[in-house]
């Protein structure tokens, strides 16, 4: 099977560090891009909520396995919106607690949510 070919640093030309958009030279401008998007997500604080621990633990036990479409047989180690959490709520009246409705989440494998939400540990 054919490797996969480097990825290029999204500042120059230089090869991107493994598993990053940004060679060693840029790498700390992903870090700062990362912690601004937390930072001004009005939907972080949801994340910490014990209604939300409460709904991941349900939908890990509900889809032990990666639901990804086309199938995939790691197991579940993130949670995904299937429709973004601030459209879903949007939709529901700007209610909050429509964040936690297990009906618009379901659990990937952490390879399979990483490019969906454009992050990466």
């Amino acid at each position: 099977m054919p490797s996969r070919a480097n990825r290029m640093c999204q500042r120059c030309y230089a090869t991107a560090l493994p598993g990053s958009a940004y060679c060693g030279k840029h790498k700390d401008i992903q870090r700062t891009e990362e912690k601004t998007r937390h930072d001004v997500d009005p939907l972080r604080p949801l994340y910490k909520r014990h209604a939300w621990l409460t709904a991941r633990k349900y939908v890990l036990a509900r889809d032990p396995f990666c639901t990804w479409p086309g199938g995939c047989n790691q197991p579940s180690t993130d949670i995904h919106h299937v429709v973004p959490a601030a459209l879903w709520i949007q939709q529901h009246g700007g209610d909050t607690t429509s964040f936690y409705m297990q009906d618009n989440l379901q659990a990937l494998c952490h390879a399979h949510h990483s490019p969906v939400t454009g992050q990466a540990r």
